[in-house]
């Protein structure tokens, strides 16, 4: 232990002087210092969430850290130097070659400052704006939640270097936190992750294990922040179009099969999905570990959509068609005599009274009737069955929720 009453002087400026000499001996930038406990020790909080970019795999955010280590032979009398911290330029001292590893960029060094203490020990507080690669599993967009990392560690194995890490609790506090518009924090998690010299990926342990086991070195401290998205935007702009616009598919075959305005609402209401799935597009990225269900049941109903255009010009086709054969005695059976109960479908009726027919129109014939009797009852279950399916896409859509 170095004391410095050897040193004590009148001159407070004169032991500044010496204190700053000893410790710039001490921790020469050139030698890496003997540290107490081989340990270095490590602390984040996070202060806001400033961007979440799906589409380049990014979360911006601004964090403090702070390292912590102690160094031998740098001690002192606070009775005798009238000083308890002593402030130091980062810049001209030994500083840990501590990195996020999985950084992509960083913006800014808002606030950064060294402290040491009469005991030795060394405090580096920074406050640092950081792009860090963040994986994103939009599965269940938007009532998905992100699970985020930052990575403080060194890419030196643990076994070439003097000294390991340390974790210190560095709790969030509520006042410093700022919450982000479209992000809700949940929670954050400090575990350590370690690579075995015989594998090749991560697992987790324990701080216990990086000292005992021979086989293992160190890689970094993994904060985990995990985020959950505030979904009542896409809700407004996606969701409620999407489910209105399903919900007016059947009404497709409700109207009658001579209306003109069938084949127009069917158009409109392809085109309107269509829309509707860009809108979607331009939300989430090209690529990403699994499609979102939102997206499957976009194109679902656009499919449904497309199909009922085409059995809706197949059934217009047949309706408008003259007519000189009955459908088939099966069909008839089954379509014009039991279905049209069920759906309670009248019968077309044979109009012969030349007075009620327009300018070269020719009366309409029993086989007429009958065709466009079963086009009306399989617009009855063509609607049924389209309502069934929207109804079955709609559940999955509220099951998300």
């Amino acid at each position: 232990m170095l004391t410095f009453s050897s040193y004590a002087v009148n001159n407070f400026t004169m032991n500044l002087s010496k204190l700053d000499e000893i410790i710039h001996a001490q921790m020469s930038k050139s030698a890496i210092p003997s540290i107490i406990n081989d340990e270095i020790y490590v602390g984040l909080r996070l202060r806001n969430i400033l961007l979440v970019d799906e589409r380049q795999s990014i979360m911006r955010s601004t964090i403090y850290v702070l390292y912590m280590y102690g160094v031998y032979n740098i001690s002192w009398n606070p009775a005798e130097m009238q000083l308890k911290l002593y402030e130091v330029s980062p810049h001209k001292i030994w500083m840990p070659d501590l990195i996020i590893t999985n950084l992509v960029k960083e913006i800014n060094i808002g606030y950064e400052n060294t402290i040491i203490n009469s005991n030795g020990f060394l405090y580096v507080v920074k406050i640092l704006t950081i792009e860090t690669y963040c994986e994103y599993n939009l599965k269940h967009f938007p009532f998905d939640e992100q699970t985020c990392y930052i990575n403080i560690g060194n890419l030196i194995p643990r076994r070439l270097r003097s000294y390991g890490l340390g974790e210190i609790k560095f709790a969030l506090r509520a006042n410093e936190y700022q919450p982000n518009s479209q992000w809700n924090l949940v929670d954050i998690k400090t575990r350590y992750a370690c690579l075995h010299s015989h594998l090749d990926y991560e697992v987790n342990c324990s701080r216990s294990d990086l000292i005992t086991a021979n086989d293992t070195f160190y890689k970094d401290l993994r904060y985990s922040i995990n985020i959950k998205r505030d979904p009542l935007f896409c809700i407004y702009t996606i969701l409620l179009p999407f489910l209105a616009l399903s919900l007016m598919m059947p009404l497709i075959f409700i109207l009658p099969p001579g209306s003109g305005e069938r084949t127009t609402l069917a158009v409109t209401i392809i085109l309107s999905f269509m829309i509707n799935f860009l809108m979607l597009g331009a939300v989430i990225p090209a690529s990403s570990v699994t499609f979102p269900d939102l997206g499957i049941q976009f194109l679902i109903a656009t499919l449904m959509s497309a199909s009922a255009i085409f059995l809706n010009t197949v059934i217009m086709a047949i309706y408008e068609t003259k007519h000189t054969n009955p459908p088939p005695h099966f069909l008839r059976k089954i379509f014009c005599e039991g279905l049209a109960k069920v759906f309670m479908c009248k019968k077309v009726k044979n109009i012969n009274i030349d007075s009620h027919l327009k300018e070269n129109e020719e009366p309409q014939s029993s086989a007429d009737g009958q065709w466009q009797l079963l086009c009306i009852v399989f617009d009855r279950i063509l609607a049924c069955g389209f309502s069934f399916g929207i109804g079955l896409l709609s559940l999955a859509v509220f099951q998300m929720i």
